[in-house]
Formats: structure tokens, C-alpha cells, sequence
């Protein structure tokens, strides 16, 4: 499995073991298994020109990555959805247990027009857009601007800080970017490097005011105040509250943000596989390119959409290495939480 071919050079409750019903009789319906911090973009901006353009009906069944793929693998024999939306790394997952069948890029016109590194055909899936990932600041609170990831360590975020979740997309970039203060390494590097990532992670314990796994909650916390910082969050949860007006930003730190690509895959045997493809087309189009990120402020995919005020290219964002953390990520899990014990 290739590692990230990423856009440029430089630096997305209880378990449900069983999806929704969808009745396999209604041959003109998909079920796509996504990310619920997305669901109400998707359902109000984007649903309705893709089902319009491709006569298909969606369901959009939101939730994490982690149960999205449990469910998948319950249901391998019988699949019920037949797109996943999900980031590269958890793509890899996917792969590693067999919950994925290649695109059909004669079916994909779009494919052929897709920003470098975006889509290879030696991997089951497409970057769709890439959220930027960084850290969310209540700017009432924090004045002048956040400057740099280590300025968290300091007395003035003593129990205001936020920090993600292992199992959440997040997770491994905090712990990325925590061994990278701890080492000095470049964060190509210093990813690698967990166990330096745990020490950095256990001084960090004085400024935690929490260890959050909802992104809303971890937002509704600061925009009230009572946290001043919020390790991850992205632009497409984060924007959408800037425009109306809260006092929040999603600074670009002197070391730089991270930046994660949101994919499209087919799932293997999953049903009504030209209706996926055809979505997965629609998806692509310039038009719902730039509709995505005028909602979210995620980076495209296609170079034709250009770029609005506020949306940092993805070649300016770091890519950690999905093959490692896709890989390692269940073994590394125990010492996080550890750390931040």
C-alpha cells in the first residue's frame, strides 16, 4: 500500500453492530458510512445536487471512522453500504481487513482531472478535499493570536486546554506534533518517534483541562470560554461558527498545521456499485468541489476551483504517513491514554 500520495510536497455513543436498513430492492439508493461532524453539510449543500445529477438516493449514516469500520467488518458477508467516507489512514485499515474494492475509473471520468497525488490507482480510494487540522482558540481569551503549538505548555493554558481523543482522526497528530517539541525532528521525522511523543504529552498535563471525543462538545466549551484552546480541530467544524460570527479562530501556528484528506472508497461486494461510482463522480465535479469548500473550508481537489479567503492549500499543510498510523495505531492507543492519565 503507497504511502500518502498527498496533494504537493509540503507539510477527516455505543457501537451499532449493524448499519441502517437500506432495502436492497430499491436499486437507485447508496448508503454511505461518514463522518457525523459532516452530516449537515453533506444533507443540506451536497445531497441534493448529487442526487439531482445522478438520480441516486442517498442515505448518509454519520459516525466516526472507528465504528464505521466495525461495523463494516461485521457485516463483510452482506454489505449494506457501499461508499465509505473516511481519512487515508483509516482507508488503510480498511484494506488490511478487505472492506474495500478498487474504483472503476472508466466509470470516473473525474478522476483523470484531479490535483498530483490525489488519486493513485494502486489504492482503493480518492482524496475527495483535505481538512486542515490545527488548534481552535476562543479569541476573547487568547490575545494576540496563538503563535506557536508550544506556547500550550505555558502557565497562561494552566486547565484551559483541550486534547483529543486517541481514537479520533486527531489523536495521532497531537501525539505527532508532541514529539516533535519533545525532539526537535521535523514532523516527517518525529512522527515516528512515539515514545518521545508520550514524555512531551505527560508535561502537557497541567495545562488539560480535558480529554475530549465529540468535537461539539469540545466546541460548545470553547466558545463559552472555559477552555481558551482545543487541540485539532478542523476547518470544515470550526469555520462555519467563525462566519456566524463566535469568537473562535483556527490559527496557523509557527509549526505548522496538519492536514488530512477526506476519501471516497467503494466497499468490497457492497451494493449497487455503478451508483456509487457515478456519486463518487459527482463528488469530483468542480461545482461541488468549490461548494464544499465555501462550507467548510477544506482544500479541493481540483485546481479549477481555485481557492477562497481563508483556505490554506494542502501544500502547505503536513501529512502524517498513513501507512505507519493506520498500522501502528491500535498498539500506540494504551500509551497515549497513559500519558495523559
Amino acid at each position: 500500500m503507497k504511502r500518502r500520495g498527498f496533494i504537493g510536497t509540503g507539510i477527516a455513543g455505543g457501537l451499532l453492530l449493524a448499519a441502517p436498513t437500506v432495502v436492497r430492492a430499491q436499486t437507485r439508493q447508496i448508503l454511505i458510512a461518514g463522518p457525523s461532524a459532516q452530516a449537515k453539510m453533506f444533507e443540506t449543500d451536497v445531497q441534493p445536487i448529487v442526487e439531482k445529477r445522478t438520480g441516486v438516493k442517498i442515505v448518509f449514516d454519520g459516525s466516526i471512522s472507528v465504528k464505521h469500520l466495525q461495523v463494516l467488518e461485521a457485516e463483510r458477508s452482506a454489505p449494506t453500504y457501499s461508499l465509505a467516507w473516511m481519512p487515508d489512514t483509516d482507508m488503510i485499515t480498511a484494506v488490511e481487513k478487505g472492506l474495500l474494492e478498487p474504483l472503476d475509473a472508466a466509470k470516473i471520468p473525474n478522476l483523470s482531472k484531479l490535483l498530483p497525488g490525489a488519486y493513485d490507482p494502486r489504492n482503493p480510494w480518492v482524496q475527495m478535499k483535505v481538512a486542515r487540522f490545527s488548534v481552535g482558540i476562543n479569541t476573547d481569551r487568547v490575545k494576540p493570536t496563538l503563535a506557536a503549538w508550544a506556547d500550550l505548555w505555558g502557565p497562561f493554558y494552566k486547565n484551559k486546554v483541550l486534547v483529543p481523543a486517541f481514537q479520533l482522526t486527531q489523536g495521532p497528530m497531537m501525539l505527532a506534533m508532541a514529539a516533535h517539541l519533545e525532539t526537535g525532528k521535523p514532523l516527517a521525522q518525529a512522527q515516528y518517534d512515539v515514545d518521545a511523543g508520550y514524555k512531551r504529552l505527560r508535561t502537557l498535563k497541567p495545562s488539560i483541562l480535558n480529554v475530549f471525543s465529540a468535537s461539539p462538545q469540545a466546541i460548545t466549551l470553547l466558545e463559552q470560554g472555559e477552555a481558551y484552546a482545543v487541540v485539532g480541530l478542523f476547518s470544515s467544524v470550526l469555520y462555519p461558527r467563525m462566519r456566524a460570527g463566535v469568537p473562535i479562530d483556527l490559527p496557523m501556528p509557527r509549526e505548522g498545521a496538519f492536514g488530512s484528506p477526506n476519501c471516497l472508497g467503494r466497499i468490497a461486494k457492497g451494493p449497487n456499485a455503478d451508483l456509487a461510482n457515478a456519486v463518487v463522480d459527482a463528488m469530483l465535479d468542480i461545482d461541488v468541489q468549490k461548494i464544499m469548500m465555501e462550507r467548510t473550508f477544506d482544500s479541493p481537489v481540483r485546481g479549477e476551483a481555485g481557492l477562497v479567503p481563508g483556505v490554506i492549500g494542502a501544500d502547505k499543510l503536513f501529512a502524517l504517513d498513513p501507512a505507519f498510523w493506520g498500522k501502528e495505531r491500535a498498539k500506540i492507543a494504551p500509551g497515549y491514554a497513559a500519558a495523559l492519565a
